[in-house]
Parts: structure tokens; sequence; C-alpha cells
């Protein structure tokens, strides 16, 4: 049974279908053709019982990005063209087994803003233009291992605007991908209270 998720990349269309007992990453070659086959991209964790379960699927500059589990890396961020020479790990975030467990936030500009695990720095913002050199850690918004779990994000006035854990609430923060550039806006507070933010939606001048 096909998986939910579904993006175009090219003429391809990327898409996850369960062939128990493991999720495949596939692809077609003939995107909106009605005889259009899939065929398998890659095995990534050359499983035979258990899933490389790959999901959160983004598209970015002409590639998909995706979180997928491996033997001994864990659950990464890994890209793909479509072809099985081009799909390959993109960092290994988080070495060892654990993994980073990426999240993503959005496309802004060039960039896949996402939220990882590094043991130094807890789950904090990272940004990715498809490279594995232009993969970086933006900020740790929450200094040591605690981490301010990045969660919600919106483009903005030429930032991304994002909620990040600060303490026992939460904030709003703006970064333009730089770690200069990223800083708390201000903390949400009404009247004595301080409040976290949990949805962000774009309309006009504001989020």
């Amino acid at each position: 049974m096909q998986h939910p998720v579904c993006r175009a990349l090219s003429i391809r269309a990327i898409f996850l279908i369960s062939s128990h007992p493991v999720f495949l990453l596939l692809a077609s070659t003939a995107a909106y053709a009605d005889d259009a086959q899939p065929a398998l991209v890659k095995d990534i964790g050359d499983y035979t019982t258990n899933s490389s379960s790959p999901s959160r699927l983004m598209i970015l500059n002409g590639r998909c990005l995706f979180a997928a589990t491996s033997p001994g890396i864990g659950n990464e961020l890994w890209v793909t063209d479509g072809t099985a020479d081009e799909t390959r790990l993109l960092r290994d975030i988080n070495p060892g087994k654990a993994g980073s467990n990426p999240y993503p936030l959005g496309v802004f500009g060039d960039r896949l803003f996402f939220a990882a695990l590094h043991p130094d720095t807890g789950t904090e913002l990272w940004a990715t233009d498809g490279t594995p050199n232009g993969t970086y850690l933006v900020k740790d918004t929450v200094p040591g291992p605690a981490g301010g779990a990045p969660f919600i994000a919106a483009p903005l006035d030429g930032n991304l605007i994002f909620g990040a854990r600060q303490g026992s609430t939460s904030e709003l923060w703006k970064t333009d991908g730089t770690f200069e550039g990223t800083e708390m806006i201000a903390p949400v507070q009404f009247s004595n209270f301080a409040l976290s933010p949990y949805q962000m939606v774009r309309s006009g001048q504001f989020v």
C-alpha cells in the first residue's frame, strides 16, 4: 500500500511504499504517466526484516531530502535525485547508532531548515543547502545539551521566524541563516504570564 507522502522531483515522483516487511524508497521515471511503473531507488538500510523508514520528504534545489535509518548510523538526513548512485547520507550529525532524528521546519531561500539532535547541543536549529559542507548548526539557542527544540517556522521579511524552548516556556526567534543573524525576538507575554507559541501562519506582514 502506498504511503501518503509524495513529492515531485523533475520528471520523477519520489514516494514511499510498503512492501512487507520493509519500507522502500521508490521513484517513478514518469511522474504523471498513467502507465508509470514504480522502481526501487535504493535499499538504504540493507535490511531483511526491518525498515529504514524514510520519511519527512522535502524538495530542495532539485533534490529530495528525507530522514532515514541505517545500521550503525541511526536516523539521519539523506538526499537523492531519484537514482541509486545519487542517494546518499547527507551528514551524520549525531555519530553513532542513536541518530539526530532530523525534523524539517521548511525551505527558506536556498536552504532547508530543520531541527536535529547533537549530544553537545541537544536538539537545535540546523540548515542545509543539500551538500555535506553546506549542512551546519545555525545556533545553539539554549547553550549546552538541553537544546531549544525548534518546532514551528514561517518566513517573514527576509528572516525565518521560529519557536524554540526557553526553560519552562517557548519563545519566538528569527534567523537569516547565520549565527549572528539568529536572535530571540521578544518574550511572548500577556500581562504577567509568559505564553508559548503553538502554531504559526503567515498573513501579510505578520505571522
